[in-house]
């Protein structure tokens, strides 16, 4: 830890990749230690404004999100993904963003990007929809037309705008590739970061 300032991790990820994962094992370790962090599940930031076309309109729910959330006092805020998987309707540039940034730059605030190359990103996508939930399956492909290599271009795309969009953020930004879907490493590496000694 580089301050005294609460800490604020925001894992973001496309579907496959491991970010959920990683959330819930950072969860796990906060419950098995007895640590004062609260969690954000996408639900709460991201679910509710996924279809949004207006990036003013999403700035204001993460303001108040962050609130509602802040006002927990906590030592470690944990979100599923924040306003980097706000853009994809709204096309918001790192300007758009700055309220929700400028906000965030009040606390130690880093970005865990979970991160597939696009081939193997690919392969991931069309096996997922072969075992994840049928409805959840169902919806992607009626979301982009019904062919499952919409469901991988649309997936694709959106990790390409995110990594391009967080190079440009003020923010500490990390990236992990997960091509080897070792989603342990990532969440050792994220609690080393916070200075915590992992004992295996």
């Amino acid at each position: 830890m580089k301050t005294n300032k609460p800490i604020v991790i925001i894992l973001e990820g496309v579907t496959t990749t491991g970010k959920t994962t990683v959330f819930n094992n950072l969860r796990r370790f906060s419950e098995e230690n007895n640590l004062n962090w609260v969690f954000v599940s996408e639900k709460e930031t991201i679910i509710s404004i996924i279809d949004s076309t207006n990036q003013d309109s999403n700035n204001e729910h993460f303001l108040n999100l962050f609130e509602e959330v802040f006002n927990k006092k906590a030592d470690v805020y944990v979100f599923d993904r924040l306003h980097f998987s706000s853009i994809f309707k709204t096309k918001a540039t790192i300007d758009d963003l700055k309220s929700v940034e400028d906000k965030l730059s009040e606390f130690e605030s880093y970005i865990f990007m979970m991160y597939v190359p696009k081939k193997k990103l690919k392969k991931q996508i069309i096996e997922s929809m072969n075992y994840r939930n049928i409805d959840w399956s169902k919806y992607l492909l009626e979301k982009v037309g019904g062919k499952k290599e919409d469901v991988v271009k649309l997936y694709t795309d959106r990790q390409d705008k995110v990594l391009k969009l967080l190079k440009k953020s003020n923010l500490d930004v990390r990236i992990f590739n997960t091509s080897d879907q070792n989603f342990v490493k990532p969440t050792r590496e994220i609690i080393n970061q916070l200075g915590f000694k992992i004992i295996v």
